[in-house]
């Protein structure tokens, strides 16, 4: 999933909600379908067989962002050709009409006031769940974008790849960062923005929905076995919505969380409340139910579970109870697939869209060796390394550790997983050994560009260019 700023290119132009719903309204006339308000998808000719969605998708999230996510693919060539076309159809519109697509992870035109994200948010009724229900502070995530790598991924491994991601968060916002803070003095030395905003979007709070803040970022104790897993998504606080993020969405007044919503229903159903019409309704729980769980977590990485058509929702909540190696059996029985997204990486430059992806593929392909160089340190490391990355340049050390010469050890394991597919994957990192070799990753790359010209020089740098 590549998300890019949409920036206005005449001063004449808002980038603004209404915009985009006239780039739908014309997709649609082309044969696209629509996916809500506020995205459209279309079917490709030659989709891969194990897909369980073969579609491409063109959507806005939170604000004046543009986000495209190609079919399922085999290689990062195949989704490298996808990413392109995409981006060509959906630039050269916007281009049209004096928007412009940004390769930076943050989007220059942009601040967090409230001012400014009640003119430019995409509208869905989630977001104002989130803020009026729940306190939450949304217009933090105004202003980023990321490139985010979904691969399948073993079951039975899931759990200890979600955990070895977790903690190279640090090494891939090292690597990849290309959100600085660009003006004023709050953002200031700041070389990743993405962090912050996802921790200040939910408020610590002592309330009943405290628990919120162990839904972002990343977890302060380790999850690493599907137990813990399942009781980050089902237990760690309230549950949130049900529905999709788009259509349909309802909420529990009673914010049981969503294990006790499973477990012990009233006799005639929980009473709910619809988002759209604030209408009460009673709501049997059920499969469709526990299906929809896996998004609400919203931390550096995680894992998108597809269940098996014939499981039994009183099946899950007997093995969810029972915990241990009868949870895990009963997983692997099951699931149908898993997925694992990462959520840590900006959104790249023009040119090094697929180093990211190539990156994290390299890492599953090797993941025995990964696991065990990066359990050779303390989870406490991995954090601490994480929160450097926000701030440190690349020349740095973490805790007595060299910085760059820890991105290289990480960074040669991945490009052994590469050979290993055989696919000559490998070529994507070149610009990830760049950058170590260098010593500066995209982001100090933009921070010199705004202190040459400023916003314009970023934008000029930066910009996707199309023909017409």
């Amino acid at each position: 999933e590549h998300e890019m700023p949409a920036i206005a290119l005449n001063e004449s132009v808002s980038v603004t909600p209404k915009l985009f719903i006239g780039l739908w309204t014309e997709l649609t006339e082309e044969g696209w379908s629509a996916d809500g308000k506020c995205a459209v998808s279309r079917k490709v000719e030659c989709p891969h067989p194990l897909a369980q969605k073969p579609l491409q998708a063109v959507s806005t999230d939170t604000g004046p962002t543009v986000e495209i996510s190609p079919s399922p693919a085999e290689t990062v060539g195949e989704i490298e050709q996808q990413l392109g076309q995409l981006r060509t159809v959906i630039g050269t519109k916007l281009q049209s009409r004096q928007v412009g697509l940004l390769g930076s992870g943050v989007n220059p035109d942009l601040g967090v006031t409230l001012d400014e994200y009640y003119r430019y948010r995409t509208p869905r009724s989630a977001y104002d769940y989130a803020i009026n229900e729940r306190g939450w502070h949304h217009e933090t995530m105004l202003n980023i974008a990321a490139i985010q790598e979904v691969l399948d991924i073993p079951i039975a491994q899931a759990p200890a790849i979600l955990a070895v991601l977790h903690r190279l968060s640090g090494v891939i916002l090292f690597l990849n960062r290309n959100d600085p803070g660009l003006g004023g003095q709050e953002s200031k030395g700041i070389l990743s923005i993405r962090p912050a905003a996802w921790r200040d979007q939910v408020p610590t709070t002592t309330g009943i929905f405290a628990g919120d803040c162990l839904k972002v970022y990343l977890p302060s104790q380790e999850i690493n076995t599907w137990q813990t897993y399942l009781n980050l998504l089902w237990d760690a606080n309230p549950m949130f919505l049900l529905g999709t993020k788009s259509n349909g969405l309802i909420y529990v007044p009673e914010h049981p969380t969503f294990g006790t919503f499973i477990s012990s229903p009233p006799r005639e159903g929980w009473t709910a409340r619809r988002l759209d019409t604030s209408e009460s309704i009673r709501v049997i729980p059920d499969m469709g139910h526990v299906a929809q769980t896996d998004w609400t977590y919203m931390g550096f990485a995680r894992l998108r579970l597809f269940w098996k058509s014939d499981t039994k929702l009183e099946e899950v909540v007997e093995a969810y109870h029972c915990g241990g190696v009868g949870l895990e059996s009963f997983l692997l029985s099951h699931l149908e697939k898993v997925l694992l997204e990462n959520r840590s990486s900006a959104s790249p430059p023009p040119g090094e869209e697929m180093c990211s992806l190539a990156f994290i593929v390299g890492l599953i392909e090797n993941f025995s060796a990964v696991e065990r160089f990066v359990k050779a340190k303390p989870y406490s490391f991995w954090l601490a390394l994480a929160k450097g990355a926000e701030t440190l340049p690349m020349m740095s050390k973490v805790e007595g550790v060299d910085v760059v010469d820890l991105l290289s050890q990480v960074l040669s394991l991945s490009n052994s997983g590469l050979l290993q597919r055989g696919y000559g994957e490998e070529e994507y990192l070149d610009s990830l050994f760049r950058r170590i070799t260098e010593g500066q990753s995209p982001s100090e790359r933009m921070l010199k560009f705004y202190e040459v010209g400023g916003k314009l020089n970023v934008i000029d740098k930066l910009l996707y260019r199309f023909p017409i």
